[in-house]
């Protein structure tokens, strides 16, 4: 399952008879139908509209920094929930050293505007 599967630019490297896309913008989940041909379920990392252990992996790509550091446990919880037992889960996305790391790069490339809604980790 990936979830936050945006337009689905990671399913070149998966196999599309057994994945499973979730998406919350239906502005996404159409555009990656017109790439792909079939549409994600409609979802978010607080609601995988999936049976407890039905997955075997769980990948996120450039999405979790969406989910507020006061949600990313529960978020995680509900990857756990749909995870098969011994299944993996692997989230790729950016983190900083530090807060402090943080806010010098976001100042410097002019990005606070943008990132005021994003929530990165921090190693």
């Amino acid at each position: 399952m990936d979830i936050g599967c945006g337009t689905g630019n990671v399913l070149r490297f998966l196999d599309p008879e057994k994945y499973i896309g979730v998406e919350p913008s239906v502005g996404m989940r159409e555009k990656f139908r017109e790439k792909h041909g079939f549409e994600p379920l409609d979802g978010h990392f607080l609601r995988i509209p999936l049976t407890d252990e039905s997955v075997d992996t769980v990948i996120t790509t450039y999405a979790f920094h969406h989910v507020p550091d006061g949600e990313k446990t529960d978020a995680i919880k509900e990857m756990l929930r749909v995870l098969k037992p011994g299944g993996k889960i692997l989230i790729a996305d950016v983190m900083f050293e530090s807060e402090e790391e943080e806010r010098r790069i976001s100042a410097e490339d002019g990005l606070k505007k943008e990132m005021e809604d994003e929530y990165f980790a921090t190693v």
